[in-house]
């Protein structure tokens, strides 16, 4: 949420409403007039695609409202999952400018005159490719002798600078807001650690996965990714996947913390 906000404020946007979840989203839709929405498909209490579907469902009320989903989920399926619950498109984490610009260019032409058209259609293969493209295999690293690229893929401060403008406070606060609900979420994907089918460990291993991609903890990010896909697998391969969730998020916590050594618990 942050970063979306941060993204939109750069493009000049000074009128955007925040829900706090799903139930909350919904109601805004009905009481307000919107022309977009940007749903984070992983919200408290009911998921953006309850809400989406449930703000369809009151169109005489809401109007057709334009509903963006914001995901970190390349996995197959993302796609159609955003369809049937009634969003018109998506954009994949980590946000940025262009796939804000990109979007909009589609959804709300008037409002984005003079900005490059858009390649895309609609929730098109390209965004799905674009999402996969930026999951790679964390055992790349393993193997990759640039020591630059390496600490970059820990985190890349480049990614951050778009958010920031290189403003030590505003980087302070993002990586105390990371730190603080990265902790949270790991305790939980530790107590989610188990043999059976753990809906609960997908999804906070996704927002983990979400919130790094976007601070730009790309390593860390891929980790996740790899997690996600194994909800279903046993609880031996669930440890060792925890075992280096814990070990790149320490990583990310030593680059942090050498940057800005009060914003972090090390």
């Amino acid at each position: 949420l942050l970063f979306m906000r941060k993204v939109l404020k750069k493009m000049g946007c000074k009128n955007a409403d925040e829900a706090s979840g799903g139930r909350e989203a919904v109601e805004m839709a009905e009481n307000n007039k919107y022309d977009i929405i940007f749903m984070d498909c992983q919200m408290p209490d009911i998921d953006g695609f309850e809400a989406s579907a449930a703000i369809r469902k009151s169109e005489e009320k809401t109007g057709n409202i334009k509903i963006i989903a914001v995901t970190a989920d390349a996995m197959k399926g993302a796609r159609e999952r955003c369809i049937d619950s009634g969003m018109n498109d998506y954009i994949s984490k980590p946000v940025d400018i262009e796939k804000v610009e990109d979007v909009l260019s589609i959804w709300m032409p008037k409002e984005t005159t003079g900005k490059k058209k858009s390649k895309k259609q609609k929730i098109g293969k390209k965004g799905i490719k674009e999402a996969s493209s930026a999951d790679l295999d964390p055992s790349v690293n393993e193997n990759n002798t640039n020591n630059g690229d390496y600490e970059k893929d820990i985190m890349d401060w480049e990614r951050l600078n778009l958010f920031t403008d290189g403003d030590i406070e505003e980087e302070k606060t993002l990586i105390e807001l990371f730190v603080s609900n990265a902790e949270e979420t790991i305790d939980a994907i530790k107590n989610q650690i188990g043999p059976h089918d753990n809906e609960e460990w997908k999804n906070s291993v996704h927002r983990l996965k979400g919130s790094a991609a976007n601070l730009g903890a790309k390593s860390l990010s891929n980790v996740c990714n790899e997690a996600e896909k194994a909800y279903m697998d046993n609880e031996e391969t669930k440890r060792i996947l925890f075992h280096s969730i814990t070990m790149s998020y320490n990583e990310v916590c030593e680059n942090l913390h050498k940057r800005i050594p009060n914003a972090t618990k090390m």
